[in-house]
């Protein structure tokens, strides 16, 4: 079986490509129109599964974790991706029946989800940088 923080890694990847692929359909005048709605949606169902993940195999670690500094990082990263996944489903589900002719034309939806990819995968470089050695190192002395 792969391991939890791998395929945390793994999904991660693929939703930065999910966002850079939906960022550059902007700039290209060929693509399909249902390839961006297709696309959302994916990338959609990959952060609600990543949460899902995360929220049953890694913050129930941190909070069983005997080092009151190493629970009180879990509760933190917790609380702030819970908010984080709220903006974003709000999102999506604000424009989930919008036009792809508006989605392609309009300015504050383009933004939206920059800022959205901005934050998530600032969170991403966040969790790999902080939360996952933590999680590798206290996990460890479990084992």
């Amino acid at each position: 079986m792969i391991g939890l923080i791998l395929r945390l890694k793994q999904e991660h990847i693929e939703i930065e490509r999910m966002f850079n692929n939906i960022q550059e359909y902007f700039s290209d005048q060929l693509i399909e129109a249902d390839d961006l709605v297709r696309d959302l949606r994916m990338l959609k169902d990959i952060l609600v599964a990543h949460l899902d993940l995360e929220n049953k195999m890694l913050y129930p670690f941190f909070s069983k974790c005997d080092d009151a500094s190493v629970k009180k990082l879990g509760s933190l990263f917790s609380e702030e991706m819970l908010a984080i996944f709220g903006v974003s489903m709000d999102f999506f589900e604000r424009h989930k029946n919008e036009s792809v002719k508006y989605l392609f034309e309009n300015f504050k939806f383009k933004n939206e989800l920059s800022l959205i990819a901005q934050v998530v995968i600032k969170r991403i470089n966040l969790e790999e940088g902080v939360l996952f050695p933590v999680y590798e190192k206290y996990y460890e002395v479990k084992k």
